[in-house]
C-alpha cells in the first residue's frame, strides 16, 4: 500500500493528477504480524503422521472394496490408488510442515512446481522464482 501511495504522490508532484485519492486512507492493519508461531511437538507430529497413514490405508481399502463391488456387477472399475499418495491431503501436510509455506502458496502448488530432477537436490521450486529448501525428510517422502 505504501508503494501505491508513493507512486500516486509522485503523479501529484508532477501535476499529472490533482490530488492523491489515498491521502486520507489510514494504515492497514497487519493481520499476520501478531500471530504467534506454534510448532508441533514430536508426539503431535507422530500422531499426525499416523493419522495420515491410517487415512491413506482407509482410502485405498475403500477403493478396492468399491472396485470389487463394481466388478461383481460387471461394471467398469475405477483406477487403483497405486501412486505414492492416495490424494492431496498427505503431500500438502508434509509440504506445509517441512517447508514453512503459507496457506496461499501451499494451496496454489501444483506437482509441476516441484522439481525432483535438478542437481540442486533438496529444493522445491515455487511461484515467482522463489525457492524453498526441502529438508531430507520431505525430499525422501515426496519422491517415493
Amino acid at each position: 500500500m505504501v508503494a501505491l501511495k508513493a507512486s500516486i504522490n509522485w503523479e501529484v508532484n508532477h501535476d499529472l493528477i490533482k490530488e492523491n485519492p489515498l491521502a486520507r486512507m489510514g494504515r492497514l492493519e497487519e493481520s499476520d504480524s501478531n500471530v504467534k508461531v506454534r510448532y508441533l511437538s514430536d508426539e503431535e507430529r507422530e500422531r499426525l503422521m499416523a493419522a495420515l497413514d491410517d487415512r491413506e490405508k482407509r482410502l485405498r481399502a475403500g477403493r478396492r472394496s468399491h472396485n470389487e463391488y463394481l466388478a461383481t456387477r460387471e461394471r467398469e472399475t475405477r483406477s487403483e490408488m497405486s501412486g505414492r499418495f492416495a490424494d492431496y491431503l498427505k503431500p500438502m501436510t508434509l509440504v506445509s510442515l517441512y517447508s514453512g509455506l503459507r496457506r496461499g502458496s501451499l494451496f496454489g502448488l501444483k506437482w509441476s512446481d516441484i522439481d525432483f530432477f535438478t542437481n540442486f537436490s533438496g529444493f522445491l521450486v515455487v511461484f515467482y522464482a522463489r525457492k524453498i529448501v526441502m529438508n531430507n525428510f520431505l525430499w525422501k517422502n515426496m519422491r517415493k
